[in-house]
């Protein structure tokens, strides 16, 4: 990371980053201010020109005073925690497999469990929910009107 720790005012981060911490004996310490796309904390760096920073990231800095040199994961797999002992520096591949063992990576977006039976992958390598796929089936099934033309459409056919 090309921005360090000393173009931050430190004491003035921490005192920020605390205020926004709701910190629990033996849990996860959450961040309670603004958060991304993907759950994790974000805090401004300090005034402008300012940058937000990954609250996770920033935890580690205030502890260590180094930012990590790769990915920080989460051993309790909540990306709103911020307590250090739940955080640990992992490689590109640490990351892949601490995602794919978190539920969120073995359940489809619509909360289906992802088993061989029930999961396809397409030659793009998207993996392809057969549940959902079922269900939009039947839904469209069941939006389709049956007028009195297509009735007498289909009694025609017989």
């Amino acid at each position: 990371m090309s921005w360090s720790i000393e173009q931050a005012d430190v004491a003035s981060l921490a005192m920020r980053f605390w205020q926004k911490v709701d910190v629990r004996p033996n849990q996860c310490w959450i961040w309670t201010a603004g958060r991304d796309d993907h759950d994790y904390g974000r805090i401004s760096s300090g005034p402008r020109p300012a940058r937000m920073l990954k609250a996770h990231r920033v935890a580690w800095v205030l502890h260590y005073g180094t930012w990590p040199t790769r990915h920080l994961l989460h051993s309790c797999g909540t990306p709103a925690c911020v307590r250090i002992t739940h955080l640990r520096e992992g490689d590109d591949a640490d990351n892949h497999r601490d995602m794919m063992e978190r539920t969120s990576a073995r359940r489809c977006k619509n909360g289906h469990l992802r088993t061989p039976a029930n999961t396809t992958i397409r030659t793009n390598g998207y993996r392809y929910c057969l549940d959902c796929k079922n269900q939009g089936q039947r839904r469209r099934y069941k939006t389709k009107e049956l007028t009195p033309a297509a009735v007498q459409d289909v009694f025609a056919r017989v």
